[in-house]
């Protein structure tokens, strides 16, 4: 890489300088291969590169990612992946993946490195050939009028969003990886997800929504818009502005030589879309909806560890820092061999979710009409 910067720099008039590099884009087949390490070792050493610079594998060739960035908004392309590899904070549906934090996470024993996902949105063609939405469109959350308004557009379809596997009959916003967003526009480059890595080897892909639940464990998700089933009128849904003010608590036990791993999250939440018009304003009725947010919260994180565990093998989330403290020496420590032991490892799972405010409304009720009164 340093090489063939200084070949580019022997045929250009200007010095190429990469001090202000916002972005270093690797292929999902790199780093499939286990030599990314290769890379960032150069990139880590070099005072060519920032160590803040953010490390992103594309599902896609990575010219191809880059070439198929645009930007509308932002006249800097600097600008725009400083300000797109940010929106972590207030979407949740990433994360911060930078060049020191990912090059020490491969070469720690008690962590592993995770990276953001980016890829490609390729539109496809409508079904048969017209420009408007279908009944199976509609049925995944578009709808024909908006396709008839905006013109030929991609809908989000239930094989490309990763809601069946979670039993949900409609996809979620954090229910894509990166390449599969159902959207209209011209910047086809997208992020979404996260890339895991075991060692220096990508080993596989998770979605948004995992992203979301990495941030909570990590105690490094700020605040982000996120749906909720609707406990008492099935088939709506309520939307709860989520932030997070204090980090979880996370312990670590070695119990017959396994790990258990015990994670509480204190969540605070407004009220921001009540499809149904339930009256959850009412203190009476709030504790409802506060037990279901908790409940798909710790089902949803439970999974995801779960996931890291048993079919990536992988500790994104770092448990193994917390667990250094349970043994006397380092040389104990490193016999242990966290990293192998982690596979065997259990999750207990607590999520307290606190609603502090209802929004703009502060009592719902029924809409009424020549029939009567009506909830929906």
């Amino acid at each position: 890489m340093i090489s063939s910067l200084n070949m580019a720099n022997n045929f250009l008039s200007r010095r190429l300088e990469l001090s202000h590099a916002e972005v270093a884009v690797f292929s999902e087949e790199l780093a499939k291969s286990g030599t990314i390490d290769e890379y960032l070792r150069g990139m880590i050493r070099s005072r060519d590169f920032r160590p803040t610079i953010n490390v992103v594998v594309c599902k896609c060739p990575a010219e191809e990612y880059l070439k198929s960035v645009k930007p509308v908004l932002d006249l800097d392309p600097a600008k725009y992946y400083e300000l797109t590899f940010s929106n972590y904070r207030y979407t949740g549906l990433t994360i911060r993946s930078q060049l020191t934090e990912v090059y020490a996470d491969m070469e720690s024993p008690g962590v592993q490195a995770v990276a953001v996902l980016a890829g490609v949105n390729k539109p496809k063609p409508p079904e048969g050939g017209q420009s408007g939405g279908s009944a199976k469109d509609d049925q995944s959350g578009g709808s024909a009028k908006e396709s008839q308004a905006g013109g030929p557009q991609k809908e989000a379809q239930p094989e490309e969003s990763t809601s069946k596997s979670k039993g949900r009959p409609q996809p979620f916003e954090g229910d894509y990886e990166a390449g599969s967003i159902p959207r209209t526009g011209d910047v086809k480059g997208e992020i979404e997800g996260l890339a895991v890595f075991d060692g220096n080897r990508m080993v596989g892909e998770m979605d948004g929504e995992a992203a979301t639940d990495y941030l909570l464990v990590n105690g490094q998700f700020h605040t982000a818009y996120k749906t909720f089933g609707d406990p008492e009128v099935k088939g709506t849904y309520v939307v709860l502005n989520v932030s997070q003010k204090s980090k979880p608590v996370r312990r670590v036990r070695i119990v017959d030589g396994k790990p258990q791993i015990s994670v509480q999250i204190a969540l605070d939440a407004d009220i921001q879309t009540i499809q149904s018009g339930y009256n959850y304003e009412d203190t009476k009725q709030l504790p409802i909806l506060e037990q279901a947010a908790e409940a798909q919260l710790q089902t949803e994180i439970a999974s995801f560890l779960s996931q890291t565990a048993s079919t990536f093998h992988s500790d994104i989330c770092g448990f193994g820092n917390n667990a250094k403290g349970l043994f006397l020496t380092w040389k104990d420590w490193e016999n242990y061999h966290w990293l192998q032991q982690y596979r065997d490892a259990t999750f207990n799972v607590g999520v307290r979710v606190k609603i502090r405010r209802p929004g703009m409304i502060l009592l719902s009720e029924p809409i009424q009409s020549s029939g009567g009164a009506n909830m929906q």
